[in-house]
């Protein structure tokens, strides 16, 4: 399972001296012991569906690369400021990498002026 915690940093400014294990405990203090979730045990998750931003990114690459396999998350958290694209089609056989993230950046360039960044792999389908 993973899962993103958010701690203010006035409340870390408190523990500087401390261990994650007792931060974790004065923060999650209130739970009950076996519902804590060891800090080492998180990490990224998503609770929510697609933002509106990434089903704009992935029409976008959808109307460019319409036979391509296309992912489009938004790891910024939800707020549409940071996202990371997949991209693989047969269009990109016989181009290098940076012609390929060419293509999309051109592809996205109306979206990306409200970004960010934006992290682009690209790749063509190996043959059956």
């Amino acid at each position: 399972m993973k899962i993103d915690v958010c701690v203010p940093m006035s409340c870390l400014r408190k523990f500087k001296k401390k261990t994650m294990a007792s931060i974790s405990q004065k923060i999650l203090g209130h739970i009950r012991p076996y519902n804590l979730i060891r800090f080492t045990q998180i990490q990224n998750v998503r609770l929510y569906s697609s933002t509106d931003a990434e089903k704009t990114i992935q029409q976008a690459l959808a109307n460019r690369f319409p036979k391509a396999t296309i992912e489009v998350k938004d790891v910024s958290g939800g707020c549409g400021a940071m996202f990371e694209v997949f991209v693989e089609t047969k269009e990109f056989a016989g181009l290098n990498t940076l012609k390929q993230h060419k293509l999309v950046t051109n592809t996205l360039k109306d979206q990306i002026k409200e970004m960010h960044g934006v992290r682009i792999h690209t790749a063509v389908p190996s043959s059956p």
